[in-house]
């Protein structure tokens, strides 16, 4: 198996849609409280937030050369105020523990480093606890936890 790396931009980040589609129906089957916050979203909404928080966005992807299939990518970006996030990193699970998941947030925190942001952050799901080791080999440690009361009436998410 041989992986290609290749690096877009905010024009490009549709081309990650259907593995961010899988990560978004991966947090729903996973969210303690909150899983009906996740059906029926899609990356054409999150886009907005991410092209309207940020000043520089990257796309890191992840193709298999054999088959052509994307395997992976990471979006990361950067505020105005210099503040970096990884807001979005995902392998397919038939690739994880393959070292993709490591060599995309390497390059884009690498990418963070070479435009001077000094505070990066990541946010993690409850429930999905099983990322943190690999984020904290990255250097990435807890910080907050935010809470959130929802009606136990209302099922849309909003």
């Amino acid at each position: 198996m041989n992986i290609e790396y290749s690096v877009t931009d905010k024009e490009g980040i549709d081309i990650v849609a259907p593995l961010w589609e899988k990560l978004n129906e991966h947090h729903g089957s996973i969210s303690r409280h909150f899983s009906f916050d996740y059906s029926g979203r899609k990356l054409v909404n999150r886009k907005k937030e991410f092209l309207g928080e940020a000043t520089d966005l990257r796309v890191d992807v992840a193709r298999d050369t054999d088959t052509g299939e994307l395997v992976g990518y990471c979006v990361s970006s950067i505020t105005s105020d210099r503040l970096g996030e990884i807001d979005s990193i995902f392998v397919e699970s038939d690739y994880s523990r393959l070292g993709i998941g490591d060599h995309l947030i390497l390059n884009a925190l690498n990418w963070m480093k070479e435009l001077s942001v000094t505070r990066i952050l990541v946010q993690v799901m409850v429930g999905n606890e099983e990322v943190q080791p690999f984020y904290h080999r990255h250097g990435f440690l807890p910080r907050t936890m935010i809470m959130m009361k929802i009606d136990e009436n209302d099922t849309t998410g909003s």
